[in-house]
């Protein structure tokens, strides 16, 4: 069994999962990679979404991955949240795992971009690169699918 485990981590990190991440878990602090107004968007603003993004570390820890979360505001201050700093909700967090483990230490900075897309198959599903590189190394490239099988 041994000789199927790095064809079964290489499957299983090119999928986004959807899974509950402890805070203590979380390196850095939060950043926006996009704000969207469910009042006046349209579907061509929901074809292609990229954007930067960069993390000071926290402490030093093994980094396994990306988490990801969305945040919802509705009127009379209401807000819906999927942080893993907030109270759980069924959306959880979406983890996106990286093939090798990054060692950090205080003030690191992991930055690079992420693209999200509709599958060119399913419109229901999503294509996500995610490029990122660790204290100015050289960039690596990522390709995750978001599909209903989760």
């Amino acid at each position: 069994m041994c000789s199927l485990k790095p064809y079964t981590l290489k499957c299983l990190k090119q999928s986004v999962h959807i899974e509950d991440v402890d805070p203590s878990c979380v390196m850095s602090l939060p950043s926006e990679i996009c704000s969207i107004n469910l009042l006046t968007v349209q579907s061509e603003d929901l074809k292609l979404i990229k954007n930067k993004f960069s993390f000071d570390c926290f402490g030093s820890a093994e980094v396994s991955g990306f988490v990801g979360w969305f945040k919802v505001s509705f009127p009379k201050e209401t807000i819906l949240s999927t942080s893993p700093y907030d109270s759980p909700t069924h959306w959880h967090q979406s983890l996106f795992y990286i093939d090798d483990h990054i060692t950090t230490k205080q003030s690191d900075v992991i930055s690079g971009s992420i693209t999200i897309k509709p599958n060119a198959e399913n419109c229901r599903f999503l294509d996500i690169q995610l490029v990122y590189s660790y204290n100015g190394s050289k960039e690596t490239e990522k390709l995750y699918s978001l599909a209903d099988f989760l």
